[in-house]
């Protein structure tokens, strides 16, 4: 029989409404709503709604007591979705493809000016690429200015990632900031920055998510004066 290996967690919804709330299972959403004291005589109150809530508020929390890794359902959906997208873009196709499209500055028909006046001055290709890379070089220039802060994210579902993105936009404003994951981060170079920032979930026991074990390892290896 094939088979694979399974690597994963629980998602709050898969204990709480399939396994408390499902009417083949455990069926628990009318004892529940009952000592909740709803009204369970009208499905137009929408007593299962609220029961299956506090059912998995329940589970959630005893996880979290537990310190057992365990994910909601709004999490999961956008960690799918930010997955989906980098999935579409890492697989974009256009159809027809490049190679088969006809140069559009070939057959491209420009508007003669209507309006009377003289026509606009067209801006040929060599002097837009002069000018971005003046600006280019200001930009630099600009950041070259600022401190550089590195800003290292470990995640299991995406989350850490998502916030230590908003600290990378936030920290903009005033630094040179660089968001990279600690999976992809070269231990050693953390000796040469000015600023590390930090953005991890934890689990179990303060444990780290798989792609930051290698960046713990090495922070607990690594004597703290030579850091």
């Amino acid at each position: 029989m094939p088979a694979c290996p399974f690597s994963g967690w629980y998602m709050v919804t898969e204990i709480g409404a399939r396994d408390f709330g499902d009417a083949n299972r455990y069926n628990m959403l009318e004892p529940v709503a009952l000592r909740m004291g709803l009204d369970t005589k009208s499905l137009a109150s929408l007593w299962k709604d609220v029961a299956l809530v506090e059912i998995n508020v329940a589970v959630m929390y005893s996880f979290q007591e537990a310190g057992v890794t365990i994910t909601d359902h709004h999490s999961a959906s956008e960690s799918f979705m930010k997955h989906v997208e980098n999935e579409e873009m890492l697989n974009y196709m256009l159809k027809p493809s490049y190679e088969y499209q006809d140069d559009p500055w070939k057959h491209h028909s420009f508007k003669k000016n209507d309006s009377g006046g003289s026509a606009r001055k067209k801006a040929s290709f060599k002097g837009a690429a002069k000018a971005v890379i003046f600006f280019v070089k200001l930009f630099r220039k600009a950041l070259a200015k600022r401190q550089k802060a590195v800003i290292l994210y470990a995640t299991e579902t995406g989350k850490s990632e998502r916030y230590a993105k908003m600290l990378g936009e936030l920290f903009s404003h005033a630094f040179d900031p660089k968001v990279v994951c600690m999976e992809e981060y070269a231990h050693p170079e953390m000796e040469n920055e000015q600023l590390v920032l930090i953005v991890t979930s934890t689990f179990g026991n303060g444990d780290p998510p798989e792609n930051g074990e290698k960046l713990a390892r090495y922070l607990y290896e690594t004597p703290a004066s030579s850091r």
